[in-house]
């Protein structure tokens, strides 16, 4: 389809940055947690400071983690293998299409690109003349959207049984309404392929659009979160600090 290598790297770029950040800051608050409060929060008691509420809490998750590493480290594995084990079956995966779909701004990315490939496959397999049912099944499966998958098979269905597509499509939750339309109007015309190619451009565009500002969009959401991490980190150790500093004056 075409713009589509374009709109995956674009993909791949806005989801790379925030994961990378996510990770990097992790890492900085478990070492932090595990190895550096600990050593401060012995320092305070030895000289006497009762530690704040908040350095207790840290002291303990630390603790939690170095006895308690490999638990995590299972729990870890056995979400990722549960997740793998549900995207192997249809029902799971349409259980996980369904739910990142309710994530806002990410399920305008994923409608966009599932819509932009449908349209686009199914736009080529008719100008390579090939039936409609026939389409709706590849641009369906070429979608990589289980519920867009999902309601291809119903459009299938209802166009076996004599219905017209674009009437088919009122009842299709996945595609967005415009998109629709566009179908619709193409199959009253006579040029559903050249609507359908129309229908991939559009969206292409704009989930590229969107993909990109995914990075402005998350970057003060992101800001927010290491701004709130580090200074519960910095409180956990001033405070008591402050106080000791009180006991020895």
């Amino acid at each position: 389809v075409e713009g589509g290598l374009e709109l995956r790297r674009t993909l791949k770029g806005a989801i790379t940055y925030p994961i990378i950040v996510v990770i990097a800051l992790f890492s900085a608050v478990m070492f932090l947690v595990t190895f550096v409060i600990p050593r401060f929060a012995t320092l305070f008691e030895q000289r006497g400071v009762e530690l704040p509420i908040l350095t207790e809490v840290l002291v303990g998750v630390g603790a939690s983690v170095r006895s308690y590493w490999w638990l995590y480290l299972g729990a870890v594995v056995l979400i990722v293998f549960g997740l793998r084990t549900a995207w192997a079956r249809p029902k799971g995966r349409e259980f996980i299409d369904r739910v990142l779909n309710k994530v806002p701004h990410l399920n305008g990315v994923l409608c966009g690109l599932g819509t932009s490939r449908f349209a686009g496959v199914l736009g080529i397999g008719l100008s390579s003349g090939i039936g409609l049912l026939e389409g709706l099944e590849m641009s369906g499966r070429a979608s990589g959207r289980p519920l867009l998958q999902k309601d291809s098979r119903m459009l299938m269905e209802e166009v076996r049984r004599g219905g017209r597509l674009g009437e088919a499509m009122r009842s299709c939750g996945y595609l967005p309404p415009f998109a629709k339309q566009l179908i619709r109007a193409g199959e009253e015309s006579g040029d559903l392929p050249r609507m359908c190619r129309i229908v991939s451009k559009y969206y292409t565009r704009e989930t590229m659009h969107l993909a990109k500002s995914t990075a402005t969009v998350l970057e003060p959401v992101l800001i927010a979160g290491l701004t709130m991490v580090v200074l519960m980190v910095a409180l956990a150790v001033f405070l008591p600090m402050w106080d000791m500093v009180t006991i020895m004056e």
